[in-house]
């Protein structure tokens, strides 16, 4: 069964960065020295969007698995990664397809 506004964003796709503030770099290296974060970590960016926080942290861990119901967001979300060397899988899907098969994080 699919989740109710499954596409909610699909209209804002093209929209979103162009709206959206970004993360300030203070914030994330604070995120990575609070958590410790180092490289053999792994780290899942839920309702990732075009990804900007899955770009963010990946220079920090080993991989982000960036997991995003709507389709238009997570090509954003690729063509962006690609200008960079982030290991970053990008996803469809959402919190009900969260399963083992994700491995840990």
């Amino acid at each position: 069964m699919e989740p109710p506004l499954q596409r909610r964003f699909r209209s804002a796709a093209k929209y979103y960065l162009s709206g959206r503030p970004s993360y300030s770099s203070l914030l994330i290296r604070r995120v990575v020295e609070l958590c410790a974060l180092n490289s053999t970590h792994k780290i899942l960016d839920l309702g990732s969007g075009p990804g900007q926080l899955a770009m963010a942290f990946a220079p920090f861990v080993s991989e982000v698995t960036a997991l995003d119901p709507e389709p238009e967001m997570l090509e954003i979300g690729r063509k962006d990664a690609s200008s960079g060397h982030f290991r970053i899988k990008f996803v469809q899907g959402g919190s009900y397809d969260l399963g083992p098969q994700f491995g840990r994080f």
